[in-house]
């Protein structure tokens, strides 16, 4: 083919493609913009007036400078839909319509060819790096072009990945995702569908591995803290799309509105096809990360790294008088959650949990957190570093974990690499933290602030009808109807928090995550038990206290979801309840010095107390505090375990107790044991653990009925002289014992004192002596019952505050001064507390028995009130 052939063919196609020519006598230029400087160039110069290869890039740079070539189209807009055309060509000379050409016409038109795509690439590229080329903002026209459909432009982007990855992608990424993110920001409705055409232009880009590493060099990825990171970072704005109310410009509200009145199948509708719209937002958000942490190793590091930033600089949103304007959304950190969990579901939803071994549980907070390992990207502050130290333990002070985290760091050959797993679980469980556990604290105290105030409508309105004058009924009318509407939208938002924090979805992921966290607490307790307690004292609390939060919301709002057969995995699996929760119990509760905050453990019995569950493991405890008369047992743990179990046993005898679940119990635990010890070690193990499984057998067969194992208990423990300090404190301030027994109605009723009694005399179990004095005993405690239940009827409401216990909220007998918190309270209720607490409880500071400072001034008035109320 000749060279003028060739020059004649480009110039026919380039100018076709670029819709322009340098030769204005050309009959077939008619339509076509003239390049006039271009033109005179070729004159001057003697060349022909060809649009060719090498003006090509001449030709470009006029039509980009020209105000009457771009007045008709911008300039990104020209550069791709001659790209389009150029590649239309080329597929047609490589297809049926390019088969009559030879080899070497054929050849020299796609080189050709190839020459004007590359250079309409490099320009568009040029013009997507910095807006401010050409006709400006050309990256807003492309997503323009690309997000109705962006897999139609898979070829386009790979050809820009191709051509700037090397130099160019970051900037062409930024200023892409930064479009995207700001309209996600002014349209984050997914009630009328918007955000679906945003996340799927996101889930298209991030599908390429290149521009999901391209991505982690983006200046801007770890931008803000606290309510900015939502608005300003890569991330923020996919995550801060959300359905929760108030956070949307009122869509959901409208959407739920008038719902309060309506019928519960209404209601359960509509609570659906959000949940369906919340499903499918979050499905969208889990691909898009999936697809960006498995692209390279430094997405998944700088990930996690803007997660725990995220979750760190906004873990004050938890608290009640958290200001929701400085933090991120609910929606944010429900979604931000949700992602992790989907993450953590190869390693943590698996029946067997045989990843535990890789979650690091002892060593990743002081690697990863307190070292600062998680601050070094990007201009962090130390935001993980402090927010981690500041966090409450399980049995330390922040100086104790501290020095105790500083300690392990400086160990010899500690391992400093941190996998994705662990970083994984702990920031899933931070996440779950900040965000689900926390909304489900919203509903719950929606639902008082809705009772509180229906009651108040309800009391107002029976006023009225019962003796208000037309004129203030007239009057109070107006008002009534605000807070009527105000009732009405407050039950609305309980609707649309239902639809997230009730979803059984939701929920199931959560708790089967939980079961994960519990076996992790627990192969933690072993390793504190068998090696250093400080590995167990020095850990955070919150994991603990938002596995036991989750289940008492879900065993109160939505018990069913208890019962899927995923949280109870066949054997080998563990389950939740049976398996899991229960040994985190009694490993908890079996050694009350491990966890210090009442509150805690208070949780722990109070789940326990809502589940169906009595496994043998409880009978350890149960002998322990009711049979055993080792006086080595401190008192009032002995008190405080029987106050536990007494009730479980009364509760729930009839549940898994009285059912094979105690065979298959001992079953499973044989063959963990078999599974854990080197044959040369087992017999003696499994010797004793058969002992102990017999023992525990003999106790249920000793015991008897469920009424009888109550009263047999109670006898024992009642009547039994030599059990340790507290019999002899009976004996010693009987009147304080006594009116102690009379107070807790969990402890004692006449029915399990006769029981006992009927029991003891049966069975020869104590001497007639020690029946005659739990008999004297029984009528004391009955007649002191019956004086507080007189006081209590004659006082009434009318009690004054200041006479009140602060912590119990009874009349206080013995009023004292705390000197740490200038606090009164009780006597008997702050040295009960400090048995198991040595801190002030109201202000958490060092505090011993010894110090408080009685208020004999303050007692003398309790007692004139109580003369003057017995008179009236």
């Amino acid at each position: 083919m000749s060279t003028k052939n060739i020059q004649q063919w480009e110039d026919g196609a380039f100018s076709r493609i670029l819709g322009a020519t340098v030769n204005a006598s050309d009959s077939k230029a008619k339509n076509l913009y003239f390049m006039s400087s271009l033109a005179a160039d070729l004159e001057s110069s003697n060349s022909p007036l060809l649009l060719t290869s090498m003006s090509l890039e001449m030709a470009l740079i006029e039509l980009l400078d020209s105000d009457q070539f771009l007045s008709k189209t911008h300039s990104f807009t020209f550069l791709f839909k001659a790209w389009e055309k150029a590649s239309e060509i080329q597929s047609n000379i490589k297809g049926p319509k390019g088969s009559s050409l030879d080899q070497e016409t054929k050849l020299f038109r796609l080189n050709s060819l190839d020459s004007i795509i590359n250079i309409l690439l490099s320009y568009a590229g040029l013009s997507l790096q910095d807006d401010s080329l050409f006709s400006t903002n050309s990256s807003n026209v492309f997503v323009d072009i690309f997000i109705s459909n962006p897999s139609n432009y898979t070829l386009y982007f790979n050809l820009l990945i191709s051509r700037f990855y090397e130099d160019g992608l970051t900037e062409i990424m930024s200023n892409l995702i930064k479009n995207i993110n700001s309209r996600i920001l002014a349209n984050s409705n997914i009630i009328d569908g918007k955000v679906w055409i945003y996340l799927k232009a996101l889930e298209f880009l991030f599908g390429f591995a290149k521009i999901s590493e391209t991505i982690t060099k983006i200046d801007w990825f770890m931008n803000g803290s606290e309510r900015e990171i939502q608005m300003s970072s890569v991330l923020g704005p996919m995550f801060s799309i959300s359905a929760f109310p108030d956070e949307d410009d009122g869509a959901v509200m409208k959407y739920f509105e008038g719902l309060d009145s309506s019928s519960r199948s209404n209601q359960l509708a509509s609570i659906s096809s959000i949940q369906s719209s919340v499903s499918t937002l979050q499905a969208y958000q889990f691909r898009i990360i999936n697809s960006f942490v498995r692209s390279s190793k430094d997405s998944r590091a700088i990930f996690i790294a803007w997660a725990a930033k995220a979750i760190f600089s906004n873990l004050k949103r938890t608290g009640s008088q958290a200001d929701p304007k400085l933090y991120v959304s609910s929606g944010f950190a429900d979604n931000l959650a949700n992602v992790f969990i989907e993450l953590s579901k190869p390693f943590a939803f698996e029946p067997q949990l045989s990843k535990l071994s890789k979650v690091n549980i002892s060593t990743w907070g002081p690697i990863r957190a307190s070292s600062g390992q998680l601050d070094s990207y990007g201009q962090n502050q130390d935001i993980v570093k402090k927010s981690w130290n500041e966090l409450t333990r399980l049995c330390s002070n922040s100086e104790e974990s501290l020095k105790w985290d500083t300690n392990l760091l400086e160990t010899p050959g500690l391992i400093s690499e941190i996998g994705f797993i662990p970083d994984c679980f702990f920031i899933t469980t931070l996440a779950i933290n900040f965000g689900p556990l926390s909304n489900i604290f919203r509903i719950m105290q929606l639902g008082k602030q809705i009772q509180q105030l229906s009651q108040s409508l309800n009391s107002i309105e029976s006023n009225q009808q019962n003796g208000s004058t037309s004129t203030s009924t007239s009057a109070s009318n107006p008002l009534l109807a605000k807070w009527k509407a105000h009732l009405s939208g407050l039950k609305c938002k309980r609707l649309a928090l239902e639809a997230h924090c009730l979803d059984p979805r939701r929920l199931m992921g959560l708790l089967n995550f939980s079961r994960f966290t519990m076996a992790s607490l627990l192969e933690l307790h072993q390793l504190a038990l068998n090696n250093d307690v400080n590995y167990w004292n020095c850990f955070p609390e919150y994991i603990l206290e938002d596995v036991l939060a989750l289940l008492l919301f879900v065993t109160r709002y939505s018990p069913d979801t208890l019962m899927n057969q995923e949280l109870s995995p066949p054997q080998p699996g563990l389950r939740l309840l049976e398996d899991l929760f229960i040994s985190l119990f009694v490993a908890c509760l079996s050694k009350p010095e491990l966890i210090r905050n009442p509150h805690l453990k208070s949780k722990l019995v109070d789940v326990l107390h809502s589940l169906t569950y009595f496994p043998p493991e409880d009978d350890d405890d149960y002998v322990d505090t009711n049979v055993s008369s080792d006086s080595s047992i401190n008192p009032f743990d002995r008190s405080n375990k029987r106050f536990i179990v007494h009730p479980i046993v009364n509760q729930f005898i009839d549940s898994l107790a009285a059912s094979d679940s105690v065979i298959m119990q001992s079953s499973v635990l044989l063959k963990s044991v078999k599974k854990s010890y080197p044959p040369n070690k087992l017999i003696p193990v499994l010797l004793q653990l058969y002992v102990d499984i017999e023992h525990t057998g003999s106790i249920y067969i000793h015991l008897g009925y469920k009424s009888d194992n109550v009263g047999a208990g109670f006898a024992e423990y009642s009547s039994n002289q030599g059990a340790g300090s507290l019999g002899n404190g009976a004996q010693d301030e009987e009147h304080m014992f006594i009116n102690a027994l009379a107070q807790d109605e969990r402890s004692w009723s006449p029915r399990v004192f006769t029981k006992a009694v009927g029991i003891c005399l049966k069975f020869g179990l104590k001497s007639h002596d020690s029946i005659s004095k739990l008999q004297r005993l029984m009528t004391q405690i009955v007649d002191e019952a019956g004086r507080i239940n007189v006081i209590t009827d004659q006082f009434g409401d009318d009690i004054p505050e200041e006479f009140l216990d602060p912590i119990m909220y009874t009349l206080m007998e013995n009023p004292v001064l705390l000197p740490t918190s200038s606090t009164i309270c009780d006597y008997k209720t702050i040295k009960g507390y400090l048995l198991t607490d040595p801190r002030d409880p109201f202000n958490r500071e060092p505090l011993n028995i010894n110090d408080v400072i009685p208020v004999p001034e303050l007692a003398e008035r309790i007692n004139k009130f109580k003369r003057d109320m017995s008179n009236k």
